[in-house]
C-alpha cells in the first residue's frame, strides 16, 4: 500500500518479478484505509514509509487494527 501510485505501481511490479503476483499492491493512505473493520491481513510490513508518514501513531493504529489476531487489543 502506497498513497502515491506510481510507487504502487512499482511495488507490484517487483511483487510479480519475484513470483508474488498473488499479493495485492493497493493505492491508499495507512492513516485512514478504506479496509473493512472486518479486514485482516495474516502480516503487515513497513520499510522506509514509515519516516514519512506525518501521524506516525495514526497510521501504526490501522496497522494494529488490520494486523490478524491483533484486532481489538490494546
Amino acid at each position: 500500500m502506497d498513497i502515491n501510485e506510481s510507487m504502487t505501481d512499482v511495488g507490484r511490479d517487483k511483487l510479480i518479478n519475484s513470483g508474488y503476483a498473488w499479493i495485492q499492491a493497493t493505492v491508499a493512505d495507512a492513516k485512514k484505509t478504506t479496509f473493512s473493520q472486518r479486514a485482516h491481513f495474516d502480516a503487515i510490513t513497513i520499510a522506509f514509509g514509515l519516516r514519512n508518514m506525518t501521524n506516525k501513531d495514526r497510521a501504526l493504529g490501522e496497522c494494529h487494527r488490520a494486523q490478524k489476531g491483533l484486532a481489538g487489543r490494546s
